[in-house]
């Protein structure tokens, strides 16, 4: 082995993983898929953070209505901040569907549940079902269903993946839904998705 094999091993290893400024990252069409097979919806949808619109693109297919609207401008939906304070400028819906930055899916599924008329649907990391400071907030949320996904999936960076310099391959991240539904009471039931 020579030393610049040597450093560029090295330097593989303890570069960053490069991550999206919004925390905007793809989720494949197949959970959609997983999900709407598995998880009742009817009336209008909308996507909060909808990106180039995966979620929306994916309810209308399997015959739903479902509208979309992004913190910036990625090619679909309306450019809207969800958590700004202001109030909902668009028609209510019935049920939200998202794949919210890690980082703030709190906030997501709370500004959420003050706007979806019925359910909440939220793709998040299987670790955020861990934690002391989730554990009251879990409590008191409405979470009806956690629906887990049987093999890990590529979510790669949305701003990667659309300047064409990756390609969604083999997943390391274990994900789920969590559904919460209005009215709901008692312990959440637990299902997995193929």
């Amino acid at each position: 082995m020579t030393l610049a094999t040597v450093s560029t091993a090295t330097e593989k290893q303890t570069r960053p993983r490069e991550q999206d400024p919004h925390g905007w990252y793809c989720e494949p069409a197949s959970t959609v898929e997983a999900l709407i097979d598995v998880e009742p919806l009817w009336g209008p949808g909308h996507d909060p953070c909808c990106g180039r619109g995966n979620i929306p693109k994916t309810c209308i297919a399997g015959g739903l209505d479902c509208t979309g609207s992004d913190l910036v401008d990625r090619g679909y939906g309306v450019v809207h901040d969800f958590l700004a304070p202001a109030a909902w400028p668009f028609a209510y819906p019935a049920w939200i569907m998202m794949n919210p930055p890690f980082e703030h899916a709190v906030e997501f599924i709370d500004r959420a549940l003050t706007i979806a008329r019925w359910k909440v649907c939220a793709l998040v990391r299987l670790s955020f079902l861990e934690g002391r400071r989730r554990k009251g907030w879990f409590e008191d949320a409405p979470l009806a269903r956690v629906w887990v996904s049987s093999s890990r999936l590529s979510m790669p960076p949305g701003h990667l993946l659309q300047q064409g310099l990756v390609e969604p391959k083999g997943g390391a991240v274990a994900f789920c839904w969590l559904v919460f539904e209005h009215g709901h009471r008692g312990p959440a039931q637990i299902g997995w998705l193929p």
